[in-house]
């Protein structure tokens, strides 16, 4: 498979968001995307924790049997939530952080993807791009009740309230979903940052064009900042692909 991120902290004065390409380390193939919140100081360090712990995690579970894959991913959401929820109470100038998390586990005919928060993951099958994720924030909350319109949700001026954060208590509220990817085909993770500026159809174009995962991660990006993202930007893309092709 093929990986590649990029992050920019847009307009803001500091990057609180983090993210993780699989390192070559464990069998396990992870790729991950958090947005922390609480303040550049403690958002950074929440989101760095998530990342962090997960992939400490999962290396941990690696060394031994992987007869469950989603069941240690399981766990180890489990214990970066507890992880990140004690640094808060512990730490006066912490209290209230949390972060999203939307990350994957690939394996070469399906993955399995878990999300808290409103990073995003998307399946590009070539063709169309579907978002797999569920946002947890206030606006999805609204259009799902017929409060508001989806496009009235993109300009929305509580558009950047999360109703589900890691961290945020002692037990988390992730959502997990399994899908099956086929040859050529992409796995999108990316911050609000992101998705908050370019529309699905706007990405969508972009990953038509064909190009490496890297190049797809810069043109994000940089559409983005012309949009003038007002948030951090994250975008991390896996290609079910060999090393040698695009």
């Amino acid at each position: 498979m093929i990986f590649a991120a990029k992050t920019d902290k847009g307009r803001r004065h500091y990057n609180e968001d983090s993210v993780l390409l699989p390192t070559g380390q464990t069998p396990l193939l992870l790729i991950a995307v958090a947005d922390g919140m609480g303040g550049h100081a403690a958002g950074g360090r929440a989101s760095t924790l998530a990342i962090d712990g997960l992939n400490e995690q999962m290396l941990r579970c690696a060394a031994g049997s992987i007869s469950d894959p989603e069941t240690l991913l399981r766990e180890a959401i489990q214990l970066v939530n507890r992880d990140i929820y004690l640094h808060a109470q512990q730490d006066e100038g912490c209290r209230g952080m949390g972060t999203t998390l939307t990350a994957a586990l690939l394996f070469p005919d399906q993955y399995i993807a878990v999300n808290v928060g409103d990073s995003r993951l998307y399946h590009f099958d070539g063709f169309s791009l579907t978002p797999v994720t569920r946002d947890h924030s206030l606006v999805a909350l609204l259009v799902a009740s017929g409060e508001i319109t989806l496009a009235e949700s993109h300009t929305h001026p509580r558009r950047n309230i999360i109703t589900r954060a890691l961290g945020a208590s002692d037990q988390d509220r992730a959502d997990y979903f399994h899908r099956r990817w086929n040859k050529g085909e992409l796995v999108m993770l990316c911050s609000d940052g992101l998705h908050g500026s370019l529309s699905d159809a706007e990405m969508e174009s972009v990953l038509r064009r064909g190009l490496p995962p890297r190049q797809l991660c810069d043109t994000l990006v940089e559409m983005a900042l012309q949009c003038g993202a007002a948030d951090n930007i994250t975008v991390a893309i896996a290609k079910n692909a060999e090393e040698d092709t695009l």
